[in-house]
Protein backbone atom coordinates (compact mmCIF):
# COMPACT_ATOMS: atom_id res chain seq x y z
CA UNK A 1 0.00 0.00 0.00
CA UNK A 2 1.13 3.57 -0.54
CA UNK A 3 2.41 5.47 2.52
CA UNK A 4 2.45 8.64 0.95
CA UNK A 5 -1.78 8.31 0.71
CA UNK A 6 -4.22 9.69 3.22
CA UNK A 7 -6.36 5.96 3.61
CA UNK A 8 -7.51 5.99 7.16
CA UNK A 9 -7.03 2.52 8.65
CA UNK A 10 -9.46 1.45 11.44
CA UNK A 11 -6.67 -0.18 13.48
CA UNK A 12 -4.09 2.67 13.14
CA UNK A 13 -6.95 5.00 14.13
CA UNK A 14 -7.55 3.03 17.50
CA UNK A 15 -3.88 3.13 17.83
CA UNK A 16 -3.53 6.54 18.15
CA UNK A 17 -6.56 6.09 20.81
CA UNK A 18 -4.15 4.23 22.82
CA UNK A 19 -1.75 7.14 22.17
CA UNK A 20 -3.73 9.39 23.68
CA UNK A 21 -4.81 7.75 26.43
CA UNK A 22 -0.96 6.78 27.42
CA UNK A 23 -0.09 10.52 27.17
CA UNK A 24 -3.40 11.25 29.28
CA UNK A 25 -2.30 8.88 31.94
CA UNK A 26 1.31 10.56 32.45
CA UNK A 27 -0.44 14.04 32.22
CA UNK A 28 -2.66 13.07 35.22
CA UNK A 29 -0.43 10.68 36.97
CA UNK A 30 0.55 13.62 39.47
CA UNK A 31 -2.48 14.71 39.91
CA UNK A 32 -5.44 11.90 40.43
CA UNK A 33 -3.20 8.31 40.36
CA UNK A 34 -6.79 6.52 40.23
CA UNK A 35 -7.55 8.25 37.36
CA UNK A 36 -4.13 7.87 35.62
CA UNK A 37 -4.54 4.07 36.29
CA UNK A 38 -8.46 3.72 34.48
CA UNK A 39 -6.62 5.14 31.03
CA UNK A 40 -4.21 2.87 31.24
CA UNK A 41 -7.23 -0.19 31.35
CA UNK A 42 -9.26 1.35 29.05
CA UNK A 43 -5.46 2.12 26.30
CA UNK A 44 -5.42 -2.13 27.40
CA UNK A 45 -8.93 -2.96 26.68
CA UNK A 46 -8.24 -1.20 23.22
CA UNK A 47 -4.73 -2.48 22.58
CA UNK A 48 -6.21 -6.15 22.41
CA UNK A 49 -9.44 -4.68 20.12
CA UNK A 50 -7.11 -2.83 18.04
CA UNK A 51 -5.08 -6.10 17.27
CA UNK A 52 -8.21 -7.98 16.22
CA UNK A 53 -8.74 -5.24 14.02
CA UNK A 54 -5.43 -4.98 12.39
CA UNK A 55 -5.63 -8.50 11.38
CA UNK A 56 -9.54 -8.67 10.18
CA UNK A 57 -9.37 -5.06 8.38
CA UNK A 58 -6.54 -3.73 6.19
CA UNK A 59 -3.70 -1.73 7.90
CA UNK A 60 -0.69 0.45 6.85
CA UNK A 61 2.43 -0.37 6.12
CA UNK A 62 3.74 0.87 9.47
CA UNK A 63 0.86 -0.11 11.34
CA UNK A 64 3.17 -2.83 13.48
CA UNK A 65 5.43 0.13 14.09
CA UNK A 66 2.62 2.21 15.48
CA UNK A 67 1.38 0.26 17.44
CA UNK A 68 4.73 -0.79 19.19
CA UNK A 69 5.22 2.89 20.07
CA UNK A 70 1.56 3.48 20.85
CA UNK A 71 2.55 0.29 23.59
CA UNK A 72 5.66 2.02 24.76
CA UNK A 73 4.35 5.41 25.22
CA UNK A 74 0.63 3.67 27.12
CA UNK A 75 2.13 0.50 28.49
CA UNK A 76 5.95 0.94 29.29
CA UNK A 77 6.50 5.01 29.70
CA UNK A 78 2.89 5.41 31.57
CA UNK A 79 2.68 2.45 33.87
CA UNK A 80 6.48 3.43 35.24
CA UNK A 81 5.37 7.21 35.83
CA UNK A 82 2.76 6.12 37.57
CA UNK A 83 4.64 3.47 39.43
CA UNK A 84 6.95 6.56 40.25
CA UNK A 85 3.88 8.92 41.59
CA UNK A 86 2.62 6.46 43.46
CA UNK A 87 5.46 5.63 45.35
CA UNK A 88 6.96 9.14 45.48
CA UNK A 89 7.41 9.38 49.59
CA UNK A 90 9.79 6.63 49.26
CA UNK A 91 11.90 9.19 46.94
CA UNK A 92 15.02 6.61 45.99
CA UNK A 93 12.85 3.85 45.70
CA UNK A 94 10.08 5.27 43.85
CA UNK A 95 13.43 6.00 41.08
CA UNK A 96 14.89 2.61 41.55
CA UNK A 97 11.55 0.53 41.26
CA UNK A 98 10.14 2.80 38.44
CA UNK A 99 13.29 2.89 36.16
CA UNK A 100 13.30 -0.84 36.27
CA UNK A 101 10.20 -1.26 35.22
CA UNK A 102 10.26 1.36 32.04
CA UNK A 103 13.71 -0.13 31.17
CA UNK A 104 12.59 -3.85 31.68
CA UNK A 105 9.24 -3.16 29.00
CA UNK A 106 11.24 -1.30 26.74
CA UNK A 107 13.80 -4.13 26.60
CA UNK A 108 11.02 -6.32 26.12
CA UNK A 109 9.77 -4.02 23.40
CA UNK A 110 12.68 -3.48 21.45
CA UNK A 111 12.90 -7.23 21.41
CA UNK A 112 9.81 -7.60 19.80
CA UNK A 113 10.76 -4.58 17.18
CA UNK A 114 13.73 -6.96 16.11
CA UNK A 115 11.95 -10.54 15.86
CA UNK A 116 8.42 -9.31 15.81
CA UNK A 117 8.20 -13.20 17.95
CA UNK A 118 5.87 -12.57 21.42
CA UNK A 119 8.15 -13.46 23.65
CA UNK A 120 7.56 -13.12 27.31
CA UNK A 121 4.72 -11.60 29.49
CA UNK A 122 2.74 -8.82 26.94
CA UNK A 123 3.73 -5.23 28.29
CA UNK A 124 0.20 -4.59 28.35
CA UNK A 125 -0.66 -7.45 30.83
CA UNK A 126 2.24 -6.04 33.13
CA UNK A 127 0.38 -2.64 32.76
CA UNK A 128 -2.37 -3.40 33.50
CA UNK A 129 -0.89 -5.78 36.65
CA UNK A 130 0.72 -2.88 38.15
CA UNK A 131 -2.79 -0.20 37.75
CA UNK A 132 -4.69 -2.95 39.26
CA UNK A 133 -1.91 -3.25 42.09
CA UNK A 134 -2.64 0.49 42.38
CA UNK A 135 -6.07 0.16 43.42
CA UNK A 136 -5.13 -2.30 46.39
CA UNK A 137 -3.41 0.45 47.85
CA UNK A 138 -0.19 -0.75 48.85
CA UNK A 139 3.24 0.53 48.31
CA UNK A 140 5.13 -3.36 49.00
CA UNK A 141 2.53 -5.03 46.78
CA UNK A 142 3.13 -2.74 43.97
CA UNK A 143 7.08 -3.07 43.95
CA UNK A 144 6.74 -6.72 44.13
CA UNK A 145 4.15 -6.82 41.39
CA UNK A 146 6.93 -4.35 39.22
CA UNK A 147 9.29 -6.86 39.80
CA UNK A 148 7.63 -10.10 39.13
CA UNK A 149 5.81 -8.77 36.17
CA UNK A 150 9.31 -6.88 35.32
CA UNK A 151 11.15 -10.56 35.07
CA UNK A 152 7.96 -12.13 33.55
CA UNK A 153 8.21 -9.45 30.59
CA UNK A 154 12.05 -10.19 30.28
CA UNK A 155 11.61 -14.04 29.68
CA UNK A 156 12.18 -15.67 26.56
CA UNK A 157 8.74 -17.81 26.48
CA UNK A 158 6.81 -17.89 23.38
CA UNK A 159 2.82 -16.31 24.24
CA UNK A 160 0.64 -16.60 22.14
CA UNK A 161 -1.72 -13.90 20.77
CA UNK A 162 -4.70 -16.10 19.41
CA UNK A 163 -6.51 -15.68 22.61
CA UNK A 164 -10.56 -16.12 22.23
CA UNK A 165 -12.21 -12.73 21.75
CA UNK A 166 -14.32 -13.67 24.18
CA UNK A 167 -11.69 -13.94 26.78
CA UNK A 168 -10.29 -10.91 26.12
CA UNK A 169 -13.67 -9.25 26.41
CA UNK A 170 -15.08 -10.55 29.68
CA UNK A 171 -11.30 -9.92 30.85
CA UNK A 172 -11.49 -6.27 29.89
CA UNK A 173 -14.85 -5.70 31.46
CA UNK A 174 -13.70 -7.10 34.41
CA UNK A 175 -11.18 -4.62 34.54
CA UNK A 176 -13.02 -1.72 33.81
CA UNK A 177 -15.55 -2.78 36.65
CA UNK A 178 -12.68 -3.69 39.39
CA UNK A 179 -11.46 0.01 38.36
CA UNK A 180 -14.47 1.95 38.33
CA UNK A 181 -15.49 0.18 41.83
CA UNK A 182 -11.98 0.85 43.66
CA UNK A 183 -12.55 4.74 42.06
CA UNK A 184 -15.33 5.04 43.94
CA UNK A 185 -13.82 3.16 46.89
CA UNK A 186 -10.88 5.74 46.61
CA UNK A 187 -12.56 8.53 46.15
CA UNK A 188 -16.85 8.19 47.74
CA UNK A 189 -16.54 11.95 48.44
CA UNK A 190 -17.00 12.26 44.40
CA UNK A 191 -20.53 10.98 44.67
CA UNK A 192 -21.36 13.70 47.65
Amino acid sequence: MNENSWNVYVADVVTTVIVLLGFASILYAPKNIVVSCLLVTIAGILDSIDGLLARKFPSSDSGLVYDSIADIVSFCLSPSVIVYYYLQSMTLVSVLVSSFLLLSTVIHMRRFMHTEELLGCPTTISALAVCQSVFLNSSYLIIVIVFVFSGAVLRKTSYTKDVDLNVKLIAGLILVVSSIISYFGFHYDFLL
